[in-house]
């Protein structure tokens, strides 16, 4: 019997001791569990966090295409407004030429014409130029008033005075042609620093917002009109 009590005691005593074992089995995976729903909670809150910055970056992106959509109609609208600004320079410069050449052909006629006209009135056989006829007029003035007339000297001074004239008009055409050259050079230089003030904000515009590949493209569209990226003609 006493042995009995004893084998009862050692299997108590074990039991206890298992009992105790589990327990901290039992609490170490409630602690745990805790810890993994915690962390399920946060991860949890990452995901709702990352699918609200995910739907803000959607959003994000459709305002930038619609932004690059705009930037690139106005791009193009630009670079139509500065090829037509350059067409109206060029038309203008050269209708101004063909005018002038114009003119100036006008001028070199009317003085080939003179020049005819002095040509022929020196060539012309005239009334002075008559031998008889100044014999008869001469003998006949001599019958009539009994006195020998003078002769009239030319002194020339007729002729210097149409000749300044003539040049004092040449002057103020050739200073007029010489205004319309400089106002012409003014309303070209005008357009041209236009167009260029205009490239260089619409660089600025797309590197800001479309970035460089789109850019080169325009600057390609561009170059047909001899452009460059700094707004500066280039030398064909």
């Amino acid at each position: 019997m006493f042995l009995s009590d004893r084998q009862n005691d050692e299997g108590l005593a074990e039991r206890d001791e298992r009992i105790g074992e589990l327990q901290e089995e039992l609490e170490r995976t409630t602690s745990i569990l805790k810890n993994t729903q915690r962390v399920v909670e946060n991860l949890r809150q990452e995901n709702s966090d990352l699918k609200t910055e995910n739907e803000n970056l959607d959003n994000v992106a459709e305002q930038l295409k619609e932004q690059v959509h705009k930037e690139k109609r106005r791009g193009k609208k630009t670079v139509e407004g500065m090829r037509r600004q350059l067409a109206g320079v060029l038309d203008i410069g050269k209708g101004y030429l063909e005018s002038d050449g114009n003119e100036s052909s006008e001028t070199e006629a009317g003085e080939s014409t003179i020049n005819l006209q002095v040509k022929a009135a020196v060539v012309r056989k005239g009334q002075y130029l008559d031998a008889n006829l100044a014999r008869r007029r001469s003998s006949g003035g001599v019958a009539e008033s009994g006195k020998k007339k003078k002769k009239r000297y030319d002194s020339g001074l007729g002729f210097l005075g149409r000749k300044r004239m003539r040049g004092m008009s040449e002057s103020e055409n050739m200073h007029g042609d010489g205004e319309g050259l400089d106002m012409l050079a003014s309303f070209i230089y005008d357009g041209l620093m236009n167009c260029s003030r205009k490239i260089s904000e619409l660089n600025t515009i797309m590197y800001y917002t479309i970035g460089e590949r789109w850019a080169g493209n325009v600057w390609d569209e561009l170059a047909l009109a001899g452009m460059g990226p700094d707004g500066k003609i280039k030398p064909r």
